[in-house]
């Protein structure tokens, strides 16, 4: 299983790791994903980047960057995919548990794709406008809804239920 792990000091992203692990350790997390029979840009289904994501065992470390005057929110080095980056500067981390989570496992599912010699599930661009039903944006909605509206209804069907963050970008380095 893929875990997250942040050493700093800024408690919402200590909380915002603590639920991202308990996401990724969720069997429901990966049925919603399952459902889904494809995501844009990929020729995966569901249940194989469910089980992609399901059968990573990166160990992912959380680092802090500085980076005003941007919308980028965090990233993932594909030269390490081990690591992922988030964004605190500014109002950077004004935002819901739910939200930074949804940043947390957008980088993992990148993470998860990075390790994953057999599959492919990308997507275009830093931007979310056009991304939404991409498997990155789309899992990270549905970090959100799951952490942010526990218990309510999950249309696998429905692109980007939640929206990611208004206005965000993801960025990739």
């Amino acid at each position: 299983m893929m875990t997250i792990n942040y050493n700093g000091n800024i408690q919402v992203l200590v909380d915002a790791a603590t639920k991202a692990n308990e996401l990724l350790a969720n069997n429901q997390f990966y049925d919603y994903i399952a459902q889904k029979q494809g995501f844009d840009l990929t020729m995966a289904t569901g249940q194989q980047v469910a089980d992609s994501i399901k059968n990573c065992n990166a160990n992912l470390t959380v680092f802090e960057f500085v980076k005003y005057f941007t919308r980028v929110l965090g990233y993932e080095d594909p030269n390490d995919p081990n690591s992922v980056h988030i964004n605190v500067a500014g109002n950077k981390l004004n935002r819901s548990l739910g939200s930074i989570v949804g940043t947390y496992i957008h980088e993992s599912v990148h993470a998860a794709d990075a390790t994953d010699n057999n599959l492919s599930y990308p997507h275009n661009g830093n931007s979310s406008v056009g991304n939404e039903n991409t498997a990155p944006y789309w899992i990270g909605n549905l970090a959100i809804q799951m952490v942010d509206e526990p218990g309510s209804a999950v249309n696998i069907n429905d692109i980007a239920v939640v929206p990611h963050a208004p206005n965000d970008e993801m960025n990739e380095a």
